[in-house]
């Protein structure tokens, strides 16, 4: 837990008891704060009194003697419609932030590196943290990924800390102090939230400091990262590494014939093969591993150092994680999937795929998969997308199955690839859609699935 010094006797508030809000309201409370609590779910604030953590109505907030409002990032405070408190607090002008800022405050002497993007920001938060954990440093791991910034050791000067942060995130931070910032990708994401795919931009571009120096790590797989980075070259304090998995870039990473290319030097230096590692699959997780090593570098690890860390990553749960393999088929567990973009990438690493897919759909459906479709063999839909995903299916001559369940997706798909006897089958769950239809959250999801693959008997070959 990270104590907060400078909160002794203020007041704060703190809105949303999820994970993130009971640990800014423990960190809070044990730093002697004065600290007011809310969720508009009746559920979450008595799971909140049995951590002893009260709850008070806002509009029984000290207004006038808070110093902010420290806000879950899941709850509107602008759009698509502003949150009540969001609209009091601009009116009394306390300052709405994310956990991550009084982290910042808390522990100024640490190294910070944030990463963002639209997808891989978990696998690139999680590769770096083992990197610098097996370099022998003391590392702190969490943010968006899992664990609160406010729960994370207390650390200081010469040790890291590698946060995940979403956009949402990223809009509370009122500073800007990233020693290292790293940039995958944007995709259309979020558009809700931030209006445009502009505004969502704007928001991801806030991962550069204004004033302070910095390396700046850029994917150029997608196109808004690759126009930032050509405006952050011209900013004196930020250094800028360039990434790709397909093309040469200069001042940065790139990968040719499988080997990884450093362009940083005035001559371009082959460093090793950069194309085996067990749990990195897929053009995708190439580009989250370079950017792993350009952050190595950043942060003067050595090559071999960050080659070891790469090739023994265990992975992580939820993100191509590999379940069972039973014959010919290998079952996956995609399930952080949660839009067409990241669906992708898992589809593109895979041949012979029997699809889970669905849930709660996102915007633009599964536009930008067409090229992927023959790929699969048979795909089985589920949750509140699957009409619409079935016409898309049907219009790009994908056989299909309605399942509306997870576990009788699971079952059907399990015994049809083993049926068929493809070489190299894939029963994938990669869903394309948010999970919140008809599970909690994507992990979730992701333990369902799992369970049905663990339970399943192929000696049983009767479909559900």
């Amino acid at each position: 837990m990270i104590i907060l010094p400078f909160a002794e006797n203020k007041a704060y508030g703190v809105l949303g008891l999820g994970k993130t809000g009971l640990a800014t309201a423990r960190s809070l409370k044990a730093s002697k704060a004065k600290v007011f609590c809310w969720d508009d779910n009746p559920m979450a604030r008595e799971e909140a009194l049995k951590s002893f953590i009260p709850s008070t109505s806002p509009t029984l907030w000290p207004w006038a003697e808070l110093q902010a409002v420290v806000w879950s990032p899941g709850i509107p405070h602008k759009l698509p419609k502003p949150h009540a408190v969001a609209e009091r607090a601009a009116k009394k002008n306390v300052p709405l932030i994310c956990d991550i800022e009084l982290l910042f405050q808390a522990r100024p002497a640490a190294t910070y590196i944030g990463i963002t993007g639209t997808n891989g920001k978990s696998t690139t938060t999680a590769l770096i943290g083992h990197m610098i954990a097996q370099a022998g440093f003391e590392v702190g791991v969490g943010g968006n990924l899992g664990t609160p910034a406010l729960s994370l050791p207390s650390l200081g000067a010469n040790n890291y800390y590698v946060i995940e942060v979403s956009s949402y995130q990223l809009e509370l931070l009122q500073s800007r102090r990233w020693d290292v910032g790293v940039l995958l990708n944007i995709t259309p994401d979020h558009l809700d939230r931030h209006g445009s795919m502009d505004g969502y931009i704007q928001v991801k571009a806030t991962i550069a400091n204004t004033s302070a120096d910095q390396t700046l790590v850029v994917g150029t797989s997608t196109q808004p990262p690759a126009t930032l980075a050509e405006e952050w070259k011209k900013q004196p304090h930020l250094r800028v590494r360039l990434l790709s998995t397909d093309h040469a870039v200069r001042d940065g990473y790139f990968i040719r014939e499988g080997d990884l290319i450093d362009s940083t030097y005035a001559d371009e230096r082959m460093i090793s093969r950069f194309n085996h590692f067990e749990t990195l699959q897929g053009k995708h997780n190439l580009e989250n591993a370079l950017a792993a090593y350009a952050v190595g570098r950043a942060i003067a690890l050595q090559p071999g150092q960050i080659l070891s860390a790469l090739e023994n990553f265990p992975g992580l749960e939820h993100r191509q994680q590999r379940v069972r393999h039973i014959d010919n088929t290998t079952f996956i567990n995609d399930s952080k999937a949660t839009n067409a973009d990241a669906a992708a990438k898992a589809l593109g690493s895979y041949q012979n795929i029997y699809w889970i897919l669905g849930g709660r759909p996102k915007e633009g459906g599964l536009s930008g998969l067409e090229e992927l479709m023959p790929r699969v063999r048979h795909a089985y839909l589920i949750g509140e997308a699957a009409p619409a995903f079935a016409k898309w299916l049907e219009a790009n001559k994908v056989p299909f199955t309605h399942c509306h369940k997870l576990e009788r997706a699971t079952i059907n798909a399990a015994k049809q690839a083993l049926s068929d006897g493809h070489d190299g089958a894939t029963v994938l769950l990669s869903p394309a859609c948010a999970s919140w239809d008809q599970f909690k959250n994507f992990e979730e999801r992701g333990n369902a699935f799992i369970a049905a693959v663990k339970q399943f008997d192929p000696l049983t070959l009767d479909t559900l």
